[in-house]
């Protein structure tokens, strides 16, 4: 609990400025984390990408296996 014993405004002195900065080693363990959340979402795009184009190619495969061949007429 806070008790003033003044008004603050009526005070000729300005307010205290706060300034708040990360240590080295927070700063760090920040980028650290960044990296491998990057690292973590290239994977599961790339991933991702692999379950769509793989079956869509092996559709494509046996779609063009199972198609007769055309035959040349003979002219």
């Amino acid at each position: 609990m806070l008790k003033f014993d003044s008004d603050a405004s009526s005070l000729s002195i300005p307010p205290p400025r706060v300034q708040v900065k990360l240590d080295s080693f927070v700063k760090e363990d920040l980028f650290i984390a960044g990296g491998i959340l990057d690292f973590l979402a290239t994977v599961l795009c790339l991933i991702g990408t692999a379950m769509f184009v793989i079956p869509t190619l092996v559709r494509q495969l046996k779609h063009q296996k199972n198609m007769p061949e055309r035959s040349a007429a003979p002219g």
